[in-house]
């Protein structure tokens, strides 16, 4: 009886060894030591400006280290390989830069690079941007095409009045 219950245990033990093996080799392929580059440490740095004047207390991160921009405008951290960007949070006061498709560009590309690399941020001034409205539109779940020139014969023309006017900048959140 002691035997069987050994083997039980044994095979139980095995079988559980293979069903976690199965599981943990392909996680194993994807950040294992197949992969001999992402582990590897390199140096990012840089300075954020704004018209040739540093700028201070910038978060810059590669999205695992994250520092703050020194009195100078520099910054300095240690990335993985493995990281492709370096992103800024775009502070108050500047203008986020943009593609030429129009999306936001509050980043660079590091590639695959295994070296130490400098990549710095210029940014535009933008003013006082202290007053911020922000228009939320709901998921619409359009139908069919009465569903669609509804919302365009009637919400898009009542969103177009709301923002050209005046009143846009509220103390208190506004609901139209």
């Amino acid at each position: 009886m002691t035997d069987r219950r050994n083997f039980i245990k044994s095979a139980l033990g095995i079988s559980a060894l293979m069903v976690v093996e199965s599981f943990t080799s392909p996680i194993q392929k994807l950040i294992g030591p197949e992969n001999k580059h992402s582990n590897l440490v390199r140096k990012i740095r840089g300075r954020v400006m704004s018209e040739g004047k540093p700028v201070s207390g910038v978060v810059v991160s590669d999205g695992i280290s994250v520092v703050l921009t020194g009195k100078d405008g520099s910054y300095e951290f240690d990335s993985l390989s493995g990281q492709k960007f370096v992103f800024i949070s775009n502070p108050a006061g500047y203008e986020i830069e943009t593609n030429t498709t129009g999306t936001a560009r509050f980043y660079k590309r590091i590639g695959g690079s295994t070296s130490d690399l400098d990549m710095g941020f210029n940014l535009k001034p933008s003013g006082d941007d202290s007053k911020h409205s922000f228009l939320l539109l709901a998921d619409p779940q359009v139908l069919d095409k009465e569903d669609v020139l509804l919302f365009n014969n009637e919400t898009v023309p009542d969103v177009a009045e709301f923002v050209s006017d005046k009143k846009i900048f509220l103390e208190s959140p506004a609901v139209i």
